[in-house]
């Protein structure tokens, strides 16, 4: 499920937020303090309260209008179907979704059709709890032009009638409700109030709830039942709060029948006894929120993670950690979070930004574009802050694109064992299509003397990475040797040279298609091969040979990748290089870390130009 557009009217500070528009992964909401970020985020839940907006032009009419929000969604057919067979089973009644007149006609293979869909996008109105269609159809699973007709099918759940029933032009539509259901699956909002509770009911769960009130249960049966996740959500813990050890549950008042589960958390990774340990609830409101954050996108597929005010509950460093682990590892839910820290601002990679401002009593949402400078130039000075303070770093790494941005940092921890220190920051620079068409020597010599002294007047050490691209050793060395050493160039052509790894590459194609024959290594390597030897990618060091250094240099590794991927999956997996290329890379190390080595000592290279610097001349 992700979530595209909303639009919030009446609520709060709210009389009309406008349509906001979300991306697939990290979308941020900024503002200065009491400007309605949280009010906008609590508009977003499965449950819109009835907090209708105050405003001297509006509180005076009788009765004040419901707060409503316009919500649209996508989800899979997989999502949808499995999300109506659990509105059947649970309330054994039934639902009407509008189909086409011809697919009603084989009403049986409507399950095995919808199961296939990637993306249905849905349009509903949220009022206090009820769902109801913004449009007819409310989703886009047929038409409505008035020239050819939309039946109903009706979903009758029970042994007497356990067939699909079409009924024509009832006008009903069950979507939006489903849909309600669906996020209050699927939708976790996390507040920066203290969320632990002492203890926990005892029972048996496998996801966590919307409202946190069985994490010590999910743990738990973790604990037990799935080791190796229970291990992974440990060490991630670690990586954020170091101070954090260790993490277990224990039951309590076993043998009554109100028996609980508590959880324990240990400042050192060995337990040696209950009195050692410290209830969650009697830790810090970060420790409980990072584990409930993590325990969410641990368990549950595709969700939607709201954090309002992230910055709150952690330090800048552990939210640098989160972030990381999140989109790195997690890429595939999508994360809304509001905040007004320049650590999250600068680190986030975000999809999208939307500034919250406040005029007396009515909020407005702007979109900004934190590559045009006027925009993050009204960023900065509606959250109090200098363009220093969003940019600056004590050391930075310019780098080819966010795809280098995301992932070098995992590659320097690989390399060297340690978290990269977080006075080094590495960040994309903008534009570099330029570069990549021309590789004018001059143009690029004069983007880095501007970038060292517009956006670092003082002096802070930087170096900039570019790929090879097609550019020969000597254009190369001139170009470095022009920027004194500051220009330096990945060892191959680009980033993906790195990442053809036939295992690796198995393993992200097979986990992109369930329940279908996943593709071995023997048939991405041959696959492989195959593309290396076509004409289109012109690469005389071709010998067949996947491995020949001399080929890894000049291959275009991100083409061939994205068509090995299409062509195993007939075009259903796609190789994105943002939101893949780190989950490769993970991959790749579990199995064959050699092969990263020269793009790890390479990374571990600019990290040591910035940290200690050549003197000028």
């Amino acid at each position: 499920m992700k979530l595209r557009k909303a639009r919030v009217v009446g609520f709060q500070s709210f009389k009309d937020s406008g349509e906001i528009e979300f991306g697939d992964g990290l979308n941020l909401i900024i503002g200065a303090n009491n400007v309605g970020k949280s009010a906008l985020l609590r508009a977003l839940r499965p449950q819109l309260a009835n907090d209708p907006h105050r405003s001297p032009g509006v509180l005076g009419k009788t009765p004040p209008m419901e707060p409503v929000a316009h919500l649209e969604i996508d989800v899979s057919g997989q999502e949808l179907k499995e999300a109506i067979l659990h509105r059947l089973t649970r309330t054994r009644g039934n639902a009407f979704i509008p189909i086409e007149a011809e697919t009603a006609r084989n009403l049986t293979s409507f399950y095995t059709a919808l199961s296939e869909k990637k993306s249905i996008t849905i349009n509903y109105e949220q009022h206090n709890g009820i769902f109801i269609s913004a449009k007819y159809p409310s989703h886009n699973l047929c038409y409505n032009d008035g020239n050819k007709t939309a039946l109903q099918i009706s979903l009758m759940h029970g042994p007497e009638n356990p067939n699909l029933i079409a009924v024509a032009g009832s006008g009903a539509d069950s979507t939006p409700e489903i849909a309600g259901e669906l996020a209050a699956d699927k939708v976790f909002f996390f507040s920066c109030n203290r969320i632990a509770l002492r203890s926990y009911p005892y029972d048996n769960a496998s996801k966590l709830s919307i409202n946190f009130d069985n994490l010590g249960t999910v743990l738990s049966t973790m604990q037990g039942e799935r080791g190796d996740l229970y291990n992974k959500l440990k060490e991630n813990i670690r990586r954020i709060i170091p101070n954090v050890c260790n993490i277990s549950t224990r039951p309590t008042n076993i043998f009554t029948p109100n028996a609980e589960v508590e959880i324990l958390v240990w400042p050192k990774v060995d337990m040696p006894g209950p009195e050692f340990g410290f209830g969650l609830f009697d830790s810090g409101a970060g420790v409980a929120q990072v584990i409930a954050i993590l325990t969410a996108v641990m368990t549950c597929e595709n969700a939607v993670i709201i954090i309002d005010e992230i910055n709150t509950f952690l330090h800048p460093a552990a939210v640098k950690a989160l972030l990381r682990i999140l989109q790195s590892d997690y890429a595939h839910h999508q994360y809304i979070i509001a905040s007004h820290s320049p650590e999250v601002i600068s680190f986030g990679n975000p999809q999208s930004v939307h500034l919250v401002r406040r005029d007396g009593y009515e909020s407005s949402v702007q979109k900004l574009d934190l590559k045009n400078i006027k925009d993050l130039r009204e960023a900065a000075a509606q959250l109090g802050i200098s363009m220093m303070d969003v940019f600056a770093a004590e050391k930075i790494v310019w780098v080819e694109g966010e795809t280098e941005e995301l992932c070098f940092p995992l590659l320097y921890e690989l390399a060297t064992g340690k978290p990269l220190s977080s006075a080094v920051k590495f960040i994309s620079v903008l534009a570099t299509g330029d570069f990549q068409r021309k590789r004018n020597r001059k143009l690029v010599s004069e983007i880095y003397r501007r970038l060292s002294t517009a956006a670092m007047p003082l002096a802070t050490p930087a170096v900039i990475s570019f790929d090879s691209e097609a550019l020969s050793d000597d254009e190369k060395r001139q170009m470095s040797q022009e920027s004194k050493g500051a220009i330096k160039f990945l060892p191959r052509r680009n980033f993906e040279c790195y990442l053809i790894d036939p295992t690796a590459i198995a393993e992200f194609i097979s986990q992109r298609l369930p329940g279908e024959i996943p593709p071995k290594a023997e048939d991405v390597k041959a696959t492989l091969c195959r593309l290396a030897g076509d004409e289109k990618f012109n690469n005389s060091y071709w010998a067949g040979n996947l491995f020949c250094d001399s080929w890894l240099k000049r291959v275009d590794g991100a083409r061939i990748i994205e068509e090995t991927c299409a062509n195993l999956s007939d075009n259903s997996v796609r190789y994105r290089k943002n939101a893949d290329a780190c989950e490769i890379i993970k991959k790749i190390a579990h199995n064959n870390r050699a092969h990263l080595q020269e793009l790890c000592d390479y990374v571990r290279s600019l990290v040591d130009a910035v940290s200690c610097p050549p003197s000028p001349g």
